[in-house]
């Protein structure tokens, strides 16, 4: 059985539940929304192109390493625990002002962002510990770009 959703369905949900949580950024239940539509975007891919869903999901992950986090994420959401693999994102956790310094210490590099010296957004970063602390919202759009060149490149984006 399957459910009658394409791709491009599921990344345009996803594109909506991003957009909501630009618009909330302090929004658990927009981010978990978030995290659990992007998850599953590899598994629809696979099925609609005829891909193992295992080997094409290892493979989007090493070309852009959001998609991990954002399974990693999915993952969390769902189930509490990740046993069956080994998670890179450790923590999700909302961003507030007596965190700034602790967060802003281990921010990948804030200038690159566009932030210089000022706060970081608000909202939820994702801690993972090979580039630190992340914001969720940044590591969402990544995923996204991704997928809407992907969903192009293999004719699914209609």
């Amino acid at each position: 059985m399957s459910f009658p959703v394409t791709p491009h369905d599921i990344l345009s949900l996803t594109e909506d539940a991003v957009a909501a949580l630009a618009a909330s950024p302090n929004s658990a239940r927009r981010a978990y929304v978030c995290v659990i539509m992007g998850a599953h975007l590899a598994e629809h891919v696979a099925a609609a192109k005829g891909f193992d869903a295992s080997d094409y999901r290892d493979q989007v992950e090493q070309e852009e390493p959001a998609l991990k986090l954002v399974r990693d994420l999915g993952n969390y959401a769902k189930h509490v625990h990740i046993s069956r693999y080994s998670p890179a994102a450790s923590s999700l956790s909302m961003f507030d002002d007596d965190e700034y310094h602790s967060l802003a210490d281990t921010l990948e590099d804030p200038d690159e962002d566009g932030w210089g010296d000022a706060t970081p957004m608000e909202g939820f970063y994702v801690q993972n510990g090979s580039s630190g602390a992340q914001p969720l919202l940044a590591v969402m759009r990544s995923a996204i770009y991704f997928w809407r060149e992907e969903l192009l490149r293999l004719g699914l984006l209609a």
